[in-house]
């Protein structure tokens, strides 16, 4: 309990991390985390880079005719990784709110999951992931805004 008391205080004033808690899914851990992860957003030449920045692009294999996109590459802070697919995971399955986000990784995942079976894509992490990845763009918009 002393440590969640510490974390709002931290955020108590900042203007940033209260605009990223009105997100749904997103708490003053993961405003906080993001916000010292990414901290001058200006060094990213498009927000999309941020997403590379913190390793949620998918790995690429290309060789002679073939080419396709793997799983992420992980490469960047896991702990900030972690809070954003967290905080994907609450807005697409937990989250009553309809929001523009939440319509495109519903799409996204129940149409990766019609190649697996139809019907699995509440339990599909793929809108998940790509729904972080997304969000990244978004809130990277936000702080160059603030």
């Amino acid at each position: 309990m002393q440590y969640e008391a510490r974390v709002r205080a931290l955020i108590g004033d900042d203007e940033v991390c209260r605009l990223f808690m009105s997100i749904p899914g997103v708490g003053p851990l993961t405003a906080l985390v993001y916000k010292s992860a990414i901290d001058d957003p200006k060094r990213f030449a498009k927000s999309a880079n941020a997403g590379v920045h913190l390793g949620l692009t998918p790995r690429k294999y290309a060789s002679g005719e073939i080419d396709y996109n793997g799983r992420i590459t992980k490469c960047g802070d896991p702990l900030t990784r972690s809070h954003l697919f967290e905080a994907a995971m609450v807005l697409m399955r937990r989250s009553a709110k309809t929001s523009v986000l939440k319509a495109w990784g519903t799409r996204i995942a129940r149409r990766e999951s019609m190649k697996k079976s139809p019907g699995s894509w509440l339990l599909s992490c793929t809108g998940c992931g790509l729904t972080a990845r997304h969000s990244i763009s978004v809130w990277n918009r936000l702080l160059l805004r603030a």
